[in-house]
C-alpha cells in the first residue's frame, strides 16, 4: 500500500510540476499522453491514479512498461503510428494532374531572431487564444496569437453551457476562439492592436473598468511582439523580390488596422499530434480578405486571387515536425514531405492540399512545444498584403 501511495504521489507531483497556464486557463500534462485542457486532464489523471491504486501489480507494471517503451520504440526506428485522417480525400480532388508549387528558403530568420520572437510570444501567453474551434482536437493545447481568421468565431460566452466539449467547464473557460469576434472578444482583440490605436483610446481607457484596463496592460505587452516581425517582413520582401515597404502586414496603418497580422501558432506536446492527419487547403483565406476589404475595394486594389500564397516559418521545431503536401504530376496523387528546420520559410499556393506532419510525443521532452508563424499573402497592385 505504501508503494502504491508513493507511485500516486510521484504521478501527481510530476503533473503539478509541469502544469502550465495559457490563454487564461490551466492545462495539465498527463503522463505518456501529453497536455490537455484542465477538465480532460483531471479526468485522465484521476483514471491513472485509480489504476495505480487498484490494478494488480502483475497488470500495472507491464502496462506501464508498454506505455513507456512503445512510443520510444516507434521513435527510435522512425515508424509512425496509424494516422487519424480528418478531411478525407476531398482536398486532393482539386489537383487534376497538377504539380504543386512549393518553395523553401533556408535561413529566412536567424536562430537569434527566432529565439527573440519565441520569448516575446511566450511572455504574452495569457493573451493567447485557445483553438476551441479546432474540430475533434478542442481539448488539446493548441493556441494562436494574436488571432486566426479561420478559427475565430462570434459565439456569445454568456450562453456557454456549464460544460461543453469545445471549452470544458464554463467557470474554467479562458480566451476561446469560439468567442473571439463576439463584442466581448472584440474588446480583447482591440487590446492587441498597435500603438496608434491606443493613442486614440487612451483617454477612454483611463475611465473604463478594471477589466478593460487589464486588457490595456495586455496591449502594452503585445506591442513588443510587432517590432520582432520586422525580420519576417524583410524575408518576405526578399522572397517576392521587392522592398520591405511594399509588404503590408495586417495591423499596419493606412486602412489595414483591423486586418489580422501574421499569426503565431503554438502546440504543446500530445500523443494525438502523432496520429492526426488533417488534409486541407487554405483557399478559404482568399475569401477572408475579400470579405474584409469588400469586393469593390478588392478589385480596385487589383488584388489577384491567383497569387494567393500560404507561408509557414517554424520558430521551434520538435524532432519529426514538418509539413506534408500533395500533388499529382502524372495523374497519381503523391505525398511529399518537408521536415522543419528553425528559421526556414516555406511557401506554397493556397490551393495546395497539405497537412502538418504528425510528429512523435516524447515523454523525455514533454515541455517542447511546436511554434510556427503562419501568414497568407496576396498581391494587390504593387503591394503584397500579408494577413491572417
Amino acid at each position: 500500500m505504501l508503494l502504491r501511495g508513493a507511485l500516486i504521489g510521484a504521478l501527481l507531483s510530476w503533473v503539478a510540476a509541469r502544469a502550465t497556464t495559457a490563454a487564461g486557463q490551466l492545462f495539465l500534462p498527463v503522463p505518456l499522453l501529453g497536455y490537455f485542457r484542465a477538465d480532460a486532464g483531471l479526468l485522465l489523471v484521476a483514471l491513472a491514479c485509480t489504476a495505480a491504486a487498484l490494478l494488480p501489480w502483475r497488470r500495472l507494471l507491464p502496462a506501464t512498461c508498454v506505455g513507456l517503451a512503445g512510443p520510444m520504440a516507434l521513435f527510435a526506428v522512425g515508424l509512425d503510428p496509424p494516422r487519424f485522417r480528418h478531411g478525407g480525400d476531398k482536398p486532393v480532388q482539386v489537383l487534376n494532374g497538377s504539380t504543386a508549387y512549393f518553395v523553401s528558403v533556408a535561413g529566412a530568420l536567424s536562430p537569434a531572431e527566432c529565439a527573440a520572437l519565441v520569448r516575446a510570444v511566450w511572455d504574452v501567453r495569457p493573451s493567447w487564444t485557445h483553438a476551441s474551434h479546432a474540430g475533434a482536437l478542442r481539448a488539446l493545447a493548441y493556441f494562436h496569437f494574436p488571432w486566426s481568421a479561420n478559427f475565430d468565431k462570434g459565439d456569445d460566452p454568456a450562453e456557454a453551457p456549464l460544460w461543453s466539449f469545445s471549452y470544458g467547464l464554463r467557470f474554467l473557460m479562458g480566451h476561446e476562439s469560439h468567442h473571439a469576434t463576439h463584442p466581448q472578444g472584440a474588446e480583447r482583440r482591440a487590446a492587441l492592436l498597435r500603438e496608434p490605436s491606443w493613442t486614440v483610446l487612451g483617454p477612454f481607457l483611463d475611465r473604463c473598468s478594471r477589466r478593460l484596463r487589464r486588457r490595456a496592460a495586455v496591449a502594452r505587452e503585445a506591442k513588443r511582439l510587432f517590432p520582432l516581425f520586422a525580420p519576417l517582413r524583410r524575408a518576405l520582401a526578399a522572397h517576392f523580390n521587392t522592398t520591405a515597404d511594399r509588404v503590408i502586414f495586417g495591423g499596419d496603418d493606412g486602412g489595414w488596422e483591423r486586418l489580422g497580422a501574421p499569426s503565431v501558432q503554438v502546440y504543446l506536446p500530445n500523443m494525438l499530434w502523432h496520429t492526426v492527419h488533417n488534409r486541407h487547403t487554405d483557399a478559404v483565406y482568399v475569401r477572408h480578405l475579400r470579405r474584409y476589404l469588400g469586393g469593390q475595394r478588392f478589385d480596385e486594389l487589383r488584388c489577384s486571387a491567383a497569387t494567393a500564397t500560404s507561408f509557414l516559418l517554424p520558430l521551434v521545431a520538435p524532432a519529426g515536425a514538418g509539413l506534408l503536401y500533395y500533388d499529382a504530376p502524372r495523374g497519381q496523387i503523391s505525398e511529399n514531405e518537408h521536415r522543419y528546420t528553425v528559421g526556414t520559410l516555406h511557401a506554397f499556393a493556397v490551393w495546395t492540399p497539405h497537412s502538418i506532419r504528425p510528429w512523435p510525443y516524447r515523454e523525455w521532452a514533454a515541455g517542447e512545444a511546436r511554434v510556427t508563424v503562419q501568414t497568407f499573402g496576396i498581391r494587390c497592385g504593387e503591394w503584397w498584403v500579408m494577413y491572417h
